[in-house]
């Protein structure tokens, strides 16, 4: 049996921790005996105990910054701290003695020579969208180690893929799946509102405060768009913020709602979704909302256009422009007819490419390669 080590630098859950959940259910374990490589305590390590997985702490981990300029307060100490980190990973690794490294994100990338030092294979899951002409420099150390130290790569979508294959390496694309058997739970909308919300027109936020996933942005043009048939559940959104916080005080057509696992019902139940990433990146709830047949206004991305069918079965406005969000949403009534036949019709194309089983399977073939 081949003993995988698998490192994660987060213990919260949701995005790479939800997919690295995902991933060990999905273990063989006839065939491999996963380990898990966290940096902390937390949520996701009660998680993965309840899938009786052996987990290590390793608190020295680190990442290497993400498109951050050299110039940038703390990106320096960063790169020493994660750089600095590769001796106790090593005696780590010779302690558990792995014949596989699994780094689930790309920013863990300097670990990959120290596995290979000591004949350890490796496989490393690209998460992130770096733009190609983008700190340049660092992208290139980012590359250039992925390409001469690991034994295969794992992309969660085409750019990401893109962004790291070179001339002799191939990349694997296993999306992040989507599986709903655990996220169903009834969601009485009258209660959450506070009144009676048949006949109006309930536009669903699922990104949190997180900045780079547009919460300021969109709550502000939600807003200022005067329409009393109306409504906002923001999903994740709390007052601790004065900008959101005087939003929400101003404006009694947005509730703010505690995030969710248990999504599902409130994506098949909303008129919309909204979303404003203020980067490229990818957008799984996005692909999550058009499975359910539930139309979305999103930025156009790589990322938007792969997850929306070529941008058919979603409407895409021009990333960071808020003028074009905001008449998206105006726009969006006399569309949704239009868009919602597109999503009968094709929305099986997303669906299939998200499917739990076909990238189960597309994991676990990876696996048998090792």
């Amino acid at each position: 049996m081949k003993k995988i080590v698998f490192m994660h630098h987060v213990s919260s859950v949701g995005g790479g921790s939800f997919c690295l959940l995902n991933l060990l259910k999905s273990v063989d374990r006839s065939l491999f005996e996963p380990i898990v490589l966290l940096k902390e305590d937390g949520p996701l390590f009660k998680e993965i105990e309840k899938l009786n997985i052996r987990i290590v702490l390793f608190p020295q981990m680190d990442v290497a910054p993400y498109n951050k300029s050299f110039k940038r307060p703390g990106t320096l100490l960063t790169y020493l701290s994660v750089y600095s980190s590769r001796f106790p990973l090593l005696k780590k690794l010779q302690k558990l003695k792995p014949d596989i490294l699994y780094l689930n994100n790309s920013m863990l990338y300097p670990y990959l020579k120290v596995a290979k030092q000591i004949g350890v294979k490796t496989i490393i899951h690209i998460r992130e969208h770096w733009p190609l002409n983008e700190h340049r420099y660092q992208l290139h150390r980012l590359q250039d180690n992925i390409r001469k130290y690991s034994d295969r790569i794992v992309a969660i979508n085409e750019y990401s893929a893109k962004m790291v294959a070179g001339p002799n390496n191939t990349v694997q694309v296993v999306y992040d799946w989507v599986d709903f058997t655990n996220r169903i739970k009834e969601y009485n909308l009258n209660e959450i509102f506070g009144e009676d919300v048949s006949g109006l027109k309930i536009y669903l936020y699922t990104g949190g405060m997180q900045a780079i996933k547009g919460c300021r942005e969109v709550l502000k043009v939600f807003s200022s768009i005067k329409d009393d048939k109306s409504r906002l559940l923001a999903l994740g959104v709390d007052y601790s913020q004065r900008e959101i916080a005087n939003i929400l005080n101003n404006d009694k057509r947005i509730v703010p709602f505690p995030y969710v696992y248990e999504i599902k019902n409130l994506l098949e139940k909303c008129y919309c979704v909204l979303s404003y990433f203020t980067i490229p990146h990818a957008n799984l709830a996005m692909a999550e909302a058009i499975i359910l047949k539930t139309p979305v206004i999103a930025a156009r991305t790589e990322e938007s256009e792969e997850y929306s069918n070529g941008g058919e079965l979603a409407i895409l406005f021009e990333i960071n422009n808020i003028n074009e969000f905001r008449k998206a949403i105006e726009h969006f009534p006399e569309q949704r007819d239009i868009l919602k036949c597109q999503l009968n019709r094709k929305s099986a194309v997303i669906a299939t490419k998200f499917n739990k089983e076909r990238n189960a399977q597309l994991f676990r073939d990876l696996l048998s390669t090792m």
